[in-house]
């Protein structure tokens, strides 16, 4: 659920972030940083996900570790290149620190459990609703749809209502039926 939920809000604001900046910080520019930052949302989840998962194994020593050295990288590229590249090397900081505490957690878990990785299950199965967002919500953002708030929402309606069925029918997402609702 984490990487279905991660490339979701992936989709969203890669997709919608311009749109989405604009209607909450009119006139700001949070637009461009909200796309620049939506590789996060994936890494986000994940992240944070798997350090639960260390803490109920009783790894709390691992998800420090992970989390301190992600912190340090994050601390390093604010220090060294955000004076340099700006808001970027902010931002290249924080998917590198996300990346590698994700690494260092999947294989701390990997080594505890003896877990396999499947990457159909969770990789492929949730990026391609995530690329129905993007590809379907470009394409009618470029139309009359895009030039007005309740066009772009109608747009980004459509494109998320894709994404949930296909995530249905790659059976990534299952919908409850009556009988799975009672207590």
């Amino acid at each position: 659920m984490s990487f279905v939920m991660g490339f979701f809000c992936f989709g969203v604001f890669y997709t919608f972030g311009f749109q989405i900046g604009e209607f909450f910080y009119r006139g700001q520019e949070v637009g461009p940083l909200l796309v620049k930052l939506a590789s996060c949302c994936i890494l986000m989840y994940l992240q944070q996900t798997m350090a639960g998962i260390l803490n109920g194994l009783g790894k709390q020593g691992a998800a420090l570790v992970s989390t301190t050295i992600g912190y340090a990288i994050r601390l390093g590229f604010i220090w060294f290149v955000v004076p340099i590249y700006g808001i970027s090397g902010f931002i290249w900081g924080t998917v590198i620190s996300m990346v590698v505490s994700s690494g260092m957690n999947l294989i701390f878990i990997v080594q505890k459990t003896g877990m396999a990785f499947y990457l159909r299950e969770w990789i492929l199965k949730p990026f391609f609703p995530a690329l129905a967002i993007c590809v379907t919500g470009r394409f009618l953002l470029a139309t009359e749809l895009g030039n007005h708030t309740a066009g772009w929402i109608f747009a980004g309606g459509v494109s998320c209502l894709l994404a949930v069925l296909l995530l249905v029918m790659f059976g990534s997402v299952r919908i409850p039926r009556r009988r799975d609702l009672k207590l």
